[in-house]
């Protein structure tokens, strides 16, 4: 018997294999370069995972789910209905129910309600790199738009991470570290107030080069960044940002732009100098590495061609190259 669908479905098939656009030659591009990142980000997160203390690697993993609920048996417990929780485009895994089952005697906690509140989770610093030990603290940057909430939601919310901190260092022996990053002064590169832990704008472009450097990406929306051509400038990135939007794929609700990285002013090197010596009486042997890599930058006419493009570069040509 005739069969009309099939017969619509099969020109379809065929106008999709051979009548491209340019819009669909590019879009091939940017399925490939998620593909590449997507790659090198797990055989990070694998790596991160090798490098960890037996007896912390479960504590590490279910850190996200902590983020993602709001339950009084948990830790980080807020009280209140309109609680900042959720992680956005995550879903707890079987292992994570597991674990959650094993640690607290229940894992069958109320989902989220309404957006989601967490638009990125990533580690950053040397975890995946040469440098981890089974020392090393664990540094996450948490993303949300602080314009969708009260500042006491956000303070809230803020106490919930800090008990988060609190419970790691206890169960596990796990130094973690949670920086509260608003989006739009990500974008802006604004980073807070100057102090011990925060460098305000003195760092600049030069703080989000090294969060694009050294991030692991654990959950929520990937960085537009990462699958943009490295060294792109800022009029191409925003260029890329609204094509890449129109599209469900790169969608705004899967990609999040936290801006680009070019063109670095020599005057934010300078800034950059003084903030390294202020917190080298802290941490004098990271700070002589950093300013060792700022007299690179500055001997160097090419400081949009910063590290972060190079990795980019080298990550979208072979994922698999360690």
């Amino acid at each position: 018997m005739f069969n009309i669908k099939r017969l619509f479905q099969r020109i379809k098939e065929f106008a999709l294999r051979y009548i491209r656009t340019d819009a669909h030659e590019k879009l091939e591009e940017y399925v490939t370069r998620e593909r590449s990142f997507k790659i090198y980000n797990t055989k990070k997160y694998m790596s991160i995972l090798d490098a960890l203390p037996a007896s912390s690697r479960e504590i590490f993993k279910i850190i996200p789910t902590l983020i993602h609920y709001n339950d009084k048996s948990l830790p980080g417990f807020i009280k209140s209905r309109s609680a900042m929780c959720g992680v956005a485009n995550y879903s707890v895994g079987l292992k994570a129910q597991n674990v959650l089952k094993t640690i607290f005697r229940r894992s069958d906690f109320r989902k989220p309600r309404g957006t989601p509140a967490i638009e990125l989770l990533a580690l950053i610093g040397s975890m995946g790199s040469i440098a981890q030990t089974a020392e090393s603290d664990y540094d996450f940057w948490v993303c949300a738009d602080f314009n969708n909430y009260k500042p006491e939601q956000i303070e809230q919310f803020r106490g919930k991470l800090l008990d988060i901190e609190k419970w790691a260092l206890k169960k596990a022996n796990l130094e973690v570290h949670f920086f509260l990053m608003d989006i739009e002064q990500v974008r802006s590169n604004n980073f807070g107030e100057s102090g011990a832990e925060s460098s305000g704008t003195a760092l600049g472009k030069l703080l989000k080069e090294e969060f694009y450097r050294t991030a692991t990406y654990l959950c929520g929306k990937m960085p537009y960044w990462c699958i943009i051509p490295p060294g792109a400038d800022e009029e191409s990135y925003e260029g890329y940002v609204a094509f890449l939007g129109e599209y469900e794929k790169f969608s705004p609700g899967k990609y999040l732009d936290i801006g680009n990285v070019h063109g670095i002013s020599k005057d934010e090197f300078f800034g950059a100098a003084l903030w390294e010596i202020v917190k080298g009486w802290r941490f004098p042997f990271k700070s002589i590495l950093k300013m060792a890599l700022l007299e690179k930058y500055l001997s160097s006419d090419l400081t949009s061609d910063v590290l972060c493009n190079e990795l980019k570069r080298n990550i979208l040509e072979n994922p698999d190259n360690p």
